[in-house]
């Protein structure tokens, strides 16, 4: 019975390797599905991206952008250098760190104003905690700060250009004392189509300003938004994003002031590499480029059926009686092989006949239902001398004829 055991025992380990794999297949559908969850609800991406629908993310702003006839709206996830001209278009970066950039990443940016680009430049919420904070550390760094360590900045300064400096305004902010519960910045631009009031969320605002920038709102006579033109085309600069957020756009919704900043450009561009989200054409993308998804979920299935195939029988199972006659008829076949190695070896082929009818004789001869006449003509073909293979046979087949004629 080792047979059976060892054919039970390798289906055996085949329906448990399948099961692991349909496990498996489930457990990363399963997480496929979780992740396109947190993928659709976006609270995966930074704050004021347009990919997430939650509070602080700007879908909504996208979204409504989108659906306006005669916008051609889009997201720009590549490299910031690679924009074109500015010529009827609008340029949103909302959310943006006050960071230093590179100085060919800043020269891009000037290039699509100059050309006719309007960029609306949104800083990242800051709170009057963190303003009080950030000036007692600077304060500390300005006691400890040495000639030796402003001499190694100043290469880094060469390659990276903070556009405050260079645009001509500063960022600060300080805690205000606050006695609504809502707050909201005032119109100082006399722009019509501009509302009075904005909600507003931060505590940082702008000073230091240059000539060229005129101030649109601010909080207690703190500018909070500016304003300038720049060749061809404009800047705008925000101490706060929180007006494109989904939260804004529910609650408040200032449709007035978004309008100011699309201004009259049919082509508007969300940037979204300033988040670090950066798209890289692949073979994904050249998939779904070519509609080949069915060509690749074709070899997937494939590539399963050849593993389940090679994993066990597409036979169906028998049951264990057959397999015990499967087995008993091996070993009966074996034994009959075994007998007939061991005739051809012991006996001639001249004598073969001759030793099968003493065999039948010794056991049958007496037997009175046999014919004397038989025995002689069994014994004469038994004796004959012609060994070739047919002769061999058709005596044979005679000798067995007469046994069976009995009386």
């Amino acid at each position: 019975m080792a047979a059976p055991a060892r054919i039970y025992g390798k289906r055996g380990s085949a329906w448990a390797l399948g099961a692991a794999v349909v496990i498996g297949l489930l457990a990363l559908v399963q997480l496929w599905r979780v992740f396109s969850l947190r993928m659709d609800y976006g609270d995966v991406y930074p704050a004021y991206s347009t990919h997430r629908a939650d509070p602080m993310g700007a879908q909504a702003f996208y979204e409504s952008l989108a659906m306006m006839p005669g916008l051609q709206v889009r997201r720009h996830e590549r490299n910031i250098m690679e924009l074109n001209q500015g010529n009827n278009t609008t340029l949103f970066l909302a959310g943006v760190p006050d960071t230093d950039d590179p100085m060919e990443v800043i020269r891009a940016a000037e290039g699509f104003v100059l050309t006719g680009g309007r960029m609306v430049i949104a800083y990242y919420p800051l709170s009057g905690v963190y303003w009080k904070e950030e000036q007692e550390r600077a304060e500390r760094e300005k006691t400890r700060e040495g000639e030796s360590e402003k001499e190694a900045i100043q290469g880094e300064k060469e390659l990276y250009v903070n556009i405050k400096e260079r645009w001509g305004f500063e960022i600060s902010g300080k805690a205000f004392s606050e006695k609504a519960q809502k707050i909201f910045v005032n119109k100082k631009a006399e722009v019509e189509e501009l509302p009075d009031s904005l909600p507003w969320r931060s505590a940082s605002y702008f000073e230091k300003l240059a000539d060229h920038w005129r101030v649109v709102y601010a909080r207690d006579d703190f500018p909070v938004i500016i304003e300038r033109q720049w060749g061809s085309g404009s800047i705008v600069v925000c101490a706060d994003s929180y007006f494109i957020s989904n939260e804004a756009l529910r609650k408040e919704r200032p449709t007035g002031f978004l309008t100011w900043l699309v201004g009259p450009n049919t082509q508007i561009v969300v940037d979204e590499s300033h988040f670090g989200i950066v798209h890289t054409p692949g073979l994904m993308d050249l998939v779904r480029r070519y509609r080949l998804d069915l060509a690749l979920i074709a070899f997937a299935v494939t590539g399963l059926l050849f593993v389940w195939k090679s994993m066990w029988s597409l036979v169906p199972r028998h049951d264990a009686a057959y397999l015990k006659q499967t087995v008993e008829s091996e070993n009966v076949q074996e034994a009959f092989t075994g007998l007939h190695q061991l005739v051809r070896r012991s006996v001639p082929v001249r004598r073969l006949l001759t030793t099968c009818y003493e065999e039948w004789r010794r056991d049958f001869a007496h037997d009175p239902r046999f014919a004397p006449a038989a025995h002689n003509d069994i014994m004469g073909l038994a004796q004959d001398t012609e060994n070739n293979a047919a002769a061999l046979v058709a005596r044979y087949k005679t000798m067995e004829r007469l046994i069976k004629e009995r009386k």
